[in-house]
């Protein structure tokens, strides 16, 4: 927090503002009041910076400075870390690093590697295998529970009936 906010007053404010609004709170944040001796210590010391043209000229300096290099832009990364790393954008204007040595594949619009679209590929022919053998094992009982009906059944008259109840009457 600079020493401007910290004393309540814009950085036009004169030394008589200045005075006046330390002033003010070293009444309030005074330790004897039952204010807090570091924040007592914060206001003291920003009013010995601020109150003082010299201090003042050299702490506005400062903030300015502080102010350039954060509005300046960074420099732009190295070409050999481009060509080590290369940007792949995904979705929207997010950009997204791909490590060097994958193979990597759009799906819809999601970036994949191509070891992942592999791993899900085996997964998904194994729960089709997984699939189709319960279809045969239930087509093989359809089968079979057709055959035995036609055992049973033989031109409309039941020959055998394991139950008590025959089916036809």
């Amino acid at each position: 927090m600079d020493y401007f906010q910290r004393l309540e007053v814009s950085r036009l404010a004169s030394r008589k503002t200045i005075v006046s609004a330390y002033r003010r709170l070293a009444k309030r944040c005074h330790p004897d009041v039952g204010g807090s001796a570091t924040e007592f210590r914060l206001i003291k010391e920003a009013f010995e910076t601020l109150s003082d043209p010299e201090r003042r000229a050299r702490y506005l300096a400062s903030l300015e400075n502080e102010e350039r290099a954060a509005k300046a832009p960074s420099p732009p990364p190295s070409a050999a870390y481009q060509r080590r790393v290369p940007y792949v954008p995904v979705r929207s204007r997010r950009v997204r690093k791909v490590p060097r040595g994958l193979k990597w594949l759009m799906v819809g619009s999601v970036l994949v590697s191509e070891r992942r679209r592999k791993r899900w590929l085996k997964r998904l022919v194994l729960f089709g295998a997984v699939i189709f053998g319960m279809l045969v094992i239930v087509a093989a009982h359809l089968v079979i529970a057709m055959a035995v009906l036609t055992v049973l059944v033989v031109g409309g008259q039941v020959v055998r009936s394991h139950s008590r109840y025959p089916l036809s009457h």
